[in-house]
């Protein structure tokens, strides 16, 4: 049971690390107004930044007995050290003059407070005291900040390993801390591969834009045109599912399959290896539609799942053959694959889980679509520069999947990738999550920069965003 709910845990994070940045950002704005207002005693304009589902719970005069109590205790309130997100809810480490509080926001949809908690602080993280070992010169200014970063990450004692590729002003560079296997010394290097997990999704939708390209099909076709005859009509209200619905997580389909945990032939360590076609078509016979489609946004490796399998229709080739001659090939991704063979073994780095035990590799048959890659960060820095440079025989695809196609609250996505902003400027980017490992991708065409992270731990790698942010900022 144990093994099923850390599986749940990993889904959430695949699911929701894409709108965690927005997210913060959001966070972090009103807390920056609130601690304003608080220092400056302005209690009632405080009170106005809450929520009614807050107010319902505290009145005015109780809320500002608390926090005329508070400042009269603890004093001014000062820095705050972001420490995570779960479920919207930032926590930070809140500076007052008297002593530090772990204080936790979040917001509903009309940007008011709905979560303002503070609790006496307790630094209970174990940290790693010595410095992890790297091949970062720390040369430029820009390796410092990378090393700060990285070894902020690797503070945390149950990390492993962790390659950074990044793009800036047309060059590109890479950085390699830890190991590939715990005890073993070995410096991870350009040719380490790592499971990339759902960032799959964005392959995934670059060969379904190709499609589109050479008319083979398109965003309005239904899914039914190419799944198994006696497979009821995925529809809701009338309405089908569509590929464009598959790639933009809209279709109502939900995040997994139902009968992937309860399938007698799953293997809880790994998951996806034995869901099969078969499998999948049984399942799409007998599932009914809860939701809308095209109306909520409701990410699900089923729906990119179920793409993948849809594009080895439309194609009549298997996907990583689809993979590797329509994308690998042309960007010169010689080590980006989904099957390895003996010589790649010797380089792919073991994955470990949130505990810091080794797990097992994850497979897939019928949902590879939604997340089998293994790459390394060379090949990643090919992937994402191809999306800044388009060259001219991908340009059209490569345009298509970053054309928005739905949002939904904080949710912007075109075909797989996410849309956010950095600063004014958006970012087109998604993270991926295994059961021992995790990565991000991203990059902005308006600086021509982008990122590349790989962790064989699974630990998010937020810090991603923060390394896209400097190279945007210190150009």
């Amino acid at each position: 049971m144990k093994k099923i709910f850390l599986l749940f845990l990993v889904t959430f994070f695949i699911t929701n690390l894409f709108a965690q940045k927005s997210t913060k950002d959001k966070n972090d704005s009103v807390t920056i107004i609130a601690k304003k207002l608080y220092n400056e005693n302005d209690l009632e304009k405080m009170y106005g930044l809450m929520g009614e589902k807050f107010k319902k719970e505290l009145n005015y005069e109780k809320f500002s007995q608390t926090f005329a109590g508070i400042k009269q205790q603890l004093g001014n309130w000062g820095q705050n050290d972001f420490l995570g997100i779960k479920q919207n809810i930032s926590h930070y480490k809140a500076t007052f003059e008297a002593t530090p509080l772990s204080y936790y926001i979040s917001l509903d949809e009309k940007q008011k407070i709905v979560t303002f908690l503070f609790k006496p602080f307790k630094d209970d993280k174990e940290k790693r005291k010595e410095k992890v070992k790297s091949d970062n010169a720390l040369n430029s200014e820009t390796d410092k900040k990378i090393d700060e970063l990285a070894q902020n990450y690797l503070s945390n004692p149950k990390t492993v390993g962790l390659s950074i590729g990044i793009i800036k002003n047309g060059k590109m560079q890479s950085y390699h801390y830890g190991e590939m296997k715990k005890n073993e010394n070995n410096l991870p290097n350009n040719n380490t591969l790592y499971e990339i997990g759902s960032i799959s999704k964005t392959f995934t939708a670059f060969l379904l834009a190709q499609a589109i390209e050479n008319k083979k099909t398109t965003l309005n076709t239904s899914i039914n045109t190419y799944l198994r005859k006696n497979i009821p009509v995925l529809a809701y209200e009338n309405k089908k599912i569509t590929v464009e619905n598959l790639a933009n997580h809209s279709s109502g389909l939900p995040r997994l399959p139902e009968d992937l945990l309860t399938n007698t032939n799953t293997i809880p360590t790994n998951p996806y290896k034995n869901y099969t076609k078969n499998d999948l078509y049984n399942f799409l016979e007998k599932y009914k539609l809860q939701k809308s489609i095209s109306k909520e946004y409701e990410y699900s490796n089923l729906g990119f799942g179920l793409l993948g399998t849809i594009l080895e229709e439309i194609n009549k080739k298997p996907y990583e053959e689809q993979i590797l001659s329509q994308i690998c090939k042309p960007l010169s991704m010689k080590n980006t694959k989904i099957t390895l063979n003996d010589k790649d073994k010797n380089v792919f780095s073991q994955g470990y889980n949130e505990e810091g035990n080794a797990v097992s590799s994850w497979e897939f048959q019928s949902l590879a679509g939604a997340g089998a890659i293994r790459s390394n960060v060379e090949d990643m820095l090919k992937y994402i520069n191809g999306y800044l440079t388009q060259p001219k025989n991908m340009a059209n695809a490569m345009k298509l999947t970053q054309k928005q196609t739905f949002e939904f609250g904080q949710n912007r996505v075109g075909l797989g990738w996410h849309i956010t902003k950095i600063k004014e400027n958006d970012v087109w980017q998604h993270a991926g999550g295994t059961g021992g490992f995790r990565s991000l991708a991203a990059f902005c065409p308006a600086t021509k920069t982008g990122v590349v992270v790989l962790s064989n731990m699974a630990e998010e790698v937020t810090i991603g965003f923060d390394i896209l942010s400097w190279l945007n900022q210190n150009k």
